[in-house]
């Protein structure tokens, strides 16, 4: 069994967080900045229904634009900052699991009580400046609906 150095974990809201923030440390990424970015991107969310073979799937996209630039960093904004950031978040396993909640969060946004446990997904970036656009485009296999007589 392996030993985790004992800590403990406070709960904060995006409000109570330090006034400004390192994307990038010594040690590689802090995932609490990061997860801070990636709540803060504006998003945009689409989506539809398709029924087939008897059961419905829901194709959509969620587009994220973090602004480097509006963030509190002490990190150095810059177009290399936000290249590391894209690499981040679609090759880096962290990355793409904050990425992947953050969409898993905009698709309950558009499905409510519907959205399934899980989905499929494929992710793209862009990157202008210290703009990092993100493209996830998803599939969620909706609950099959039973037939009333």
């Amino acid at each position: 069994m392996t030993r985790a150095p004992g800590q403990i974990a406070i709960a904060r809201s995006r409000a109570d967080g330090p006034s400004s923030w390192t994307l990038y440390g010594p040690d590689g990424v802090d995932l609490d900045t990061l997860h801070r970015l990636v709540e803060m991107a504006e998003s945009v969310s689409e989506g539809r229904t398709y029924a087939q073979a008897g059961s419905e799937t829901y194709y959509g996209s969620t587009a994220l634009t973090v602004e480097l630039a509006m963030a509190p960093l002490n990190d150095a904004v810059n177009d290399a900052l936000a290249a590391r950031l894209a690499e981040t978040l679609v090759e880096d396993p962290r990355g793409q699991r904050v990425l992947r909640d953050r969409t898993y969060r905009e698709l309950a946004r558009l499905l409510g009580p519907a959205t399934p446990a899980d989905f499929h997904h494929s992710t793209s970036t862009t990157v202008s400046g210290t703009v990092v656009r993100v493209t996830v485009d998803f599939e969620a296999t909706l609950a099959r609906r039973t037939q009333q007589v």
